[in-house]
This record gives structure tokens, C-alpha cells and sequence, in this order.
């Protein structure tokens, strides 16, 4: 039987490297790497029926999973220059970044170069007045001068005329509608610098700008900083402003600091002013409860014993039975405090209580604290009669054991311009210390030629 006809194929092109694929039973596309065969028309094959039983594969776009094509990908459009848009942005945008810097750094060097010559300007002006003494009268700054000023003081790097800006900024007067004690302060106390620096601020510039409505936000920075030589500044220059107004009205503040701080410079600091306050006001006593109060309270000996000193202020006799009872006390720390209440005590009723404590205490270094208290009491600038403080004077005298006891009344007396001075030191003129009574014949000369000059008492 003779052989069928050869049929002639259509030839099928495949690309190079086709991804061919046989469907496998569950309808996935199973990839194959190996390629078709490429049929031309002069190669034989096999027969049809043959060619039927075997399936060619067709090249089918890759699936992100089955039975679902996917777009191929989209190249970037390149320009001329082989660049794509997006490479042409980013330089752009780098390019405007560089810019927009540069223009910055060249804006604030040239602004900072401006201040600095207003600054200089400033400097040279207040140089001239402080040479002709009339730098105390004031400077008007307008409100850019007086910034640029600030920021030159509170600069680490200015050292040469940081005296002279000081001086500037505590006689600053206001060039226009702006409050010159609000800008400082906000200033001083926002900025980064030194904390030296802030503290000088407040001790040349603040303490000299006195003014109520300076001391509550001096004291908010004293309650809150840990720049302790800065809130003891600041707690000075709001006494400063405090002077002279209702100590009632910021009592209770000093307390608080004093009760509440673990450093002693600024409980010292909290203290002073507290005390100044007191002793200013006519009703001293008004203020026993709330400083008894807080030192029942209070839970640190060094709180207590500032409490304790305060008392002396107010005086009182609930002051008195308080600081009476602590001198009892076998607590040498409790009883130096009593010792330094008595010797601030805002009326002469516990002068005797000292002298008392002098004569009968076994403690030298307790007696010692006693006599200086004592010392300290006479010496303040007190309205007396000029026979109580003679009294006074005699009865301190006879407790002087020591050659240092003798020499202090002594210097105590020389200073003295009332004729019953001379009876003290003529005590010491006969005393067995050759030195005391060189000292005391010398302090009866002074005496004798001042009361001379006065024309007696």
C-alpha cells in the first residue's frame, strides 16, 4: 500500500527564548525551559495525524496567579539625553534644596552682621555716657537694640564688654511701646546660655530693676530650675523688688522655696529675703502662724532650722515659748538655730535670755555662738535709749571671759558716741591682759576725741 501524501506545514515562528508552557490536567500552566523547534518548508515531518496527537505551545504571558494575566511593564520615559523624568526631578529638586539654604545662611549672616554693628553702635554710645557718669539716667534702646544687646550678653563668646552690657541692660529705658523688664526677663530666662551668665544677669541687672511685676516670674524660675547659683540670683533680685510692698503678698512664695529646695543656696537665699520682708512690715507677729506652721510640717532639719531664725523675726510670744524650748533642747544644731533667732529678734524682750544662756550653758562652742549672737544684737541699727543700750552694753560686758570676748566688747565700745562708753573700756583699762588693756585705752582715746568733736552727748 502506497505511502500517503506529504502535507506541507505552516511554518511557526517563535521568538528567541520563548517561555512555552503545557497545560497541565487542572488547568495551571506548567513553564517549560526548553524551546520548539522552528519548521521551515524544506524540512519533512511527520505525518499529520501525527502532528495532530502532539500539542504545540504557544508562548503565554507570565501570571501573577491563575488564570489572571498581568500588563507586561512599562519602561520609564527616557529623553533625548538618555535621563528619565524622574532622575530630572530629583536633581531639580536637589538643586532647589541647595538654593533655598544657601539663601538662608546668606540672610542670617548678613542679618547677624547687622546686629552686630547696631550692637556696636549701642556699646559706643553707652561707653560715652558711662565716661561722663550719666549712664545711671538711662539709655533708650528700641526694641531691636535692646534684643541685640541680649543675645550679644547672654553669647559665651562675649567677654571684653560684658561689664558694660550689664550695665547697658540695667538702665535700659523703652525706644517705643514694649516693656523692657517683660523682654529681659523672658530672654534670661528661655535662652540657652551659661548658667554664670544668666546668674550675672540677675544680680547687675535685675536686682537694679526693681519692679513688682518682676518678682513672680523670678521666683517661678527659682521654684523650677536646677541652676542653683542662678534661682539664689533670682531670689535676690525679686527681695530687691519686694522691698517696700506687702511682705504678705509674697511670704507664703519664700517659704515654699525654703521648705521645698534641697540646696542651701537658695534656702539662704529664700530666707534672707523672707526676713527682710518681715522686718519691713509693721505687723510682724501676723506672720508666726504660717512660719510655725511650716516648721511643725516640715520634714528636713535645715527647713526647721531657717523656720526657727524667721521666728526671730516676727518675735511674739509664741515665737519666744517656740525658740525658749528649742534652747533646752540636747540637739546642738536645734539650739544654734534658737541662738541665731534670739540674736535677729525683732525686739529687745529676749536680750536677757541670751545673756542668760551665756552664763549658764556648759557648751564652749555654745556659749561661743551665744556671745556673737549677742554681739551681733547690740550692734544692729535699732532705735534705743541711748541708758537701755548702756545697760545692755554693761551687762554683755561682765559675761566677757576671753581675751576674744574682751577684745569684741571692746571694739564694740570704740565705736560708740556716748559718754558711758568710756566707763566700759576703763572696766577693760584694768584688766590682767596686757593686750586688753593697750586696746582698751586706745578705744577710750578714740571715744574721748569723737565726743569731743560732737560736743558731748
Amino acid at each position: 500500500m502506497p505511502d500517503p501524501p506529504v502535507q506541507p506545514v505552516t511554518p511557526v515562528v517563535i521568538p528567541a527564548n520563548p517561555l512555552t508552557s503545557t497545560v497541565a490536567p487542572s488547568g495551571q500552566a506548567a513553564a517549560t525551559p526548553a524551546p520548539t523547534p522552528v519548521v521551515t518548508p524544506t524540512q519533512e515531518t511527520t505525518p499529520l495525524a501525527s502532528i495532530s496527537a502532539t500539542p504545540v505551545a504557544t508562548a503565554q504571558p507570565a501570571t501573577s496567579g491563575v488564570g489572571h494575566n498581568t500588563a507586561a511593564p512599562t519602561e520609564a520615559p527616557v529623553s533625548k539625553s538618555g535621563m528619565t523624568k524622574g532622575a530630572k526631578y530629583a536633581i531639580i529638586g536637589i538643586l532647589t534644596l541647595v538654593f533655598a539654604v544657601i539663601t538662608i545662611v546668606f540672610l542670617s549672616v548678613k542679618s547677624d552682621r547687622n546686629e552686630s554693628a547696631q550692637v556696636n553702635e549701642v556699646l559706643a554710645q553707652a561707653k560715652e555716657l558711662n565716661d561722663a557718669g550719666k549712664l545711671q539716667d538711662g539709655i533708650e534702646l528700641d526694641l531691636q537694640q535692646l534684643k541685640g544687646v541680649l543675645n550679644r550678653t547672654t553669647s559665651a563668646q562675649e567677654t571684653d564688654n560684658r561689664s558694660l552690657l550689664l550695665k547697658t541692660l540695667a538702665y535700659t529705658r523703652a525706644k517705643g511701646s514694649y516693656d523692657v523688664n517683660d523682654v529681659i526677663l523672658n530672654h534670661v530666662i528661655k535662652t540657652r546660655t551659661r548658667p554664670s551668665i544668666r546668674t550675672d544677669i540677675f544680680k547687675s541687672v535685675m536686682t537694679r530693676r526693681q519692679a513688682v511685676a518682676n518678682i513672680a516670674p523670678l521666683l517661678e524660675f527659682a521654684k523650677t530650675t536646677k541652676e542653683n547659683d542662678s534661682a539664689a540670683a533670682a531670689i535676690e533680685a525679686a527681695r530687691a523688688s519686694a522691698i517696700g510692698q506687702l511682705a504678705d503678698d509674697y511670704i507664703n512664695d519664700f517659704l515654699i522655696l525654703i521648705n521645698d529646695t534641697d540646696s542651701a543656696t537658695v534656702r539662704g537665699a529664700a530666707e534672707r529675703a523672707a526676713a527682710d520682708l518681715i522686718s519691713q512690715s509693721e505687723a510682724k507677729e501676723s506672720f508666726v502662724n504660717p512660719i510655725h506652721g511650716t516648721f511643725e510640717s516640715a520634714l528636713e532639719d535645715s527647713s526647721k532650722f531657717a523656720m526657727l531664725r524667721l521666728l526671730g523675726a516676727t518675735g511674739g510670744d509664741k515665737a519666744a515659748q517656740t525658740v525658749g524650748e528649742i534652747l533646752k533642747s540636747k540637739d546642738t544644731n536645734s539650739v544654734n538655730a534658737a541662738l541665731a533667732a534670739l540674736g535677729k529678734w525683732s525686739d529687745d524682750s529676749q536680750f536677757d535670755t541670751l545673756v542668760d544662756f551665756i552664763e549658764t550653758t556648759e557648751n564652749s562652742k555654745l556659749r561661743t555662738k551665744a556671745f556673737d549672737a549677742t554681739y551681733a544684737f547690740l550692734r544692729r541699727d535699732r532705735k534705743r535709749d541711748s541708758e537701755d543700750l548702756a545697760d545692755m552694753w554693761k551687762a554683755f560686758a561682765g559675761t566677757a571671759t576671753t581675751q576674744k570676748e574682751k577684745l569684741q566688747v571692746i571694739h564694740g565700745m570704740a565705736n560708740q558716741k556716748h559718754e558711758w562708753a568710756i566707763s566700759v573700756l576703763e572696766f577693760f583699762i584694768e584688766d590682767q591682759d596686757d593686750k586688753v588693756i593697750d586696746k582698751a585705752q586706745r578705744a577710750k582715746e578714740l571715744v574721748e576725741r569723737r565726743l569731743r568733736e560732737l560736743g558731748g552727748e
